[in-house]
């Protein structure tokens, strides 16, 4: 029995491809932890995969320039605005400012990606979609466990709700942090429940969405149940309309509404007393009041880092939230004078100190243009996406409870076109190879051999017919 001959080349050419692949699905695991080395190998791995792959395997053939790549541009654009104003800020480089530069790299690297474009032909937005429905279960189901065999530890709040955030925030991360990824989970399910036509599949979706919506009804974060809310109601408002009565559509919006009723009224933070008291608002205050003296240009990240903290302390709306941090004993003096904790808790209000009024308008730019330029099938998801982001950007700034690789990330898995498998079924018909596993520039040769001498044959066989009918004629 002879063995098949093994193409070494085809097989390194899809070990390469299933590289950014990998770092991403890692990446995609390791976003709702702390940040550290899980997430700077899997950044890394993605990176310098995708790099490899796309010479390796001549990715750039058949580039060409589409209005979408906008996006990537100004996405790029946003970054460097950040060390081009470096240059002429008179605060030299602090820790903060580096710290921040590292992590807003998301912006340029999946600006890059997304303007040299992905031709792998897997489809990364599925794989990314279940790998964040199973991580947002297994963080779930961790802390469930913790709290079944820890109970009420002293220094905690009794009662299983304060317990159980308490023990996610201990062991996990920060309930912002948290719930911004759960929500994107339940969006992406949305997107995988479009894609699937599998019962049992579609069941364990809903399924893992229903145990996520629960977590959020019973979050410390008032943002992320109520976003939470939109996006279910939204989703559900989409699919009812288009498969369902207006019976049924009427009976779930009142089911719904009734639902989150009772959610935000049960969560004692949404309480109005605990409203007025809100730190949020004298910090958004006292930033608006440091914008003005520089609403155009901005002060520069290092001198907005500095200057904020610096006249904070001095102020005398912000010494009740000076005062709750430098009690906290998790956090060390160095912190307590940092902009990592004495921060606007907005990102509009942060962008604007840094670099003026027009930063955030380029953010929000960015998220406008996405959904303009996404294609169709996923014109929902995106739009829930970006609202989700705009709607976090209210009351957090960059910081590991808004990591801006994530956000990038979900924005750029939706820009991305589906891989149908109607084309690939129409293409292996006419016995072209698949035009996502282009192996050199061989398989582009093939086909347009292949289309030659169909072309060809075609007409040989129109000039054969046209002599048959001229011969019958003169008979």
């Amino acid at each position: 029995m002879q063995m098949k001959n093994i193409d070494i080349r085809a097989v390194l050419s899809s070990l390469i491809a299933y590289i950014p692949v990998l770092g991403i699905v890692m990446l995609a695991v390791a976003l709702p932890f702390r940040y550290g080395w899980v997430q700077r190998t899997a950044l890394y791995m993605a990176g310098i995969g995708y790099l490899i792959d796309f010479v390796y395997n001549r990715r750039f053939v058949g580039w060409h320039w589409t209005r979408d790549k906008w996006v990537y541009v100004l996405m790029m654009l946003f970054f460097l605005i950040t060390p081009v104003r470096q240059l002429f800020d008179p605060c030299p480089p602090t820790c903060y400012f580096r710290g921040q530069l590292e992590v807003r790299t998301a912006f340029f690297a999946i600006g890059l990606i997304g303007l040299l474009g992905w031709n792998n032909h897997t489809n990364i937005c599925r794989y990314v979609g279940y790998t964040m429905l199973l991580v947002s279960l297994g963080i779930v189901v961790y802390i469930g466990a913790l709290h079944l065999s820890l109970g009420d530890v002293p220094g905690w709040e009794h009662g299983h709700r304060s317990v159980f955030n308490a023990i996610a925030h201990q062991y996990v991360g920060a309930h912002m942090r948290l719930d911004f990824y759960f929500n994107l989970a339940i969006i992406f399910s949305f997107y995988l429940l479009h894609k699937t036509h599998s019962k049992w599949q579609i069941v364990a979706i809903v399924a893992a969405d229903m145990v996520l919506i629960a977590r959020l009804l019973c979050s410390d974060g008032r943002s992320g149940m109520l976003a939470m809310l939109f996006v279910v109601v939204s989703g559900l408002l989409f699919y009812l309309c288009k498969f369902a009565s207006k019976r049924m559509i009427v009976l779930s919006v009142l089911f719904l509404v009734l639902l989150g009723g009772v959610a935000i009224s049960q969560n004692e933070r949404l309480d109005h007393d605990r409203l007025e008291s809100e730190p949020r608002l004298a910090i958004w205050d006292y930033a608006l009041r440091q914008i003005d003296r520089h609403p155009l240009v901005g002060y520069g990240l290092s001198s907005a880092s500095v200057q904020f903290v610096e006249n904070a302390y001095q102020d005398e709306s912000m010494q009740t939230y000076i005062r709750f941090i430098t009690n906290t004993p998790a956090l060390s003096k160095e912190q307590c004078h940092s902009m990592a904790v004495v921060n606007p808790h907005n990102l509009y209000l942060q962008l604007t100190l840094e670099n003026g009024i027009f930063f955030p308008l380029l953010f929000v730019l960015i998220c406008a243009l996405s959904i303009a330029h996404c294609p169709k099938s996923k014109r929902l998801c995106m739009a829930l996406t970006a609202f989700l982001i705009l709607w976090q950007a209210v009351f957090d700034s960059f910081s590991p409870h808004f990591p801006p690789m994530l956000l990038c990330l979900c924005l750029w898995l939706m820009m991305l076109p589906d891989t149908t498998t109607h084309q690939s079924a129409e293409m292996h018909c006419l016995g072209l190879s698949n035009p996502f596993r282009k192996k050199r520039g061989e398989s582009i040769a093939k086909d347009r051999d292949h289309i030659e001498s169909v072309s060809s044959e075609l007409r040989q066989r129109h000039g054969n017919e046209t002599i048959t009918r001229a011969d019958s004629v003169d008979r």
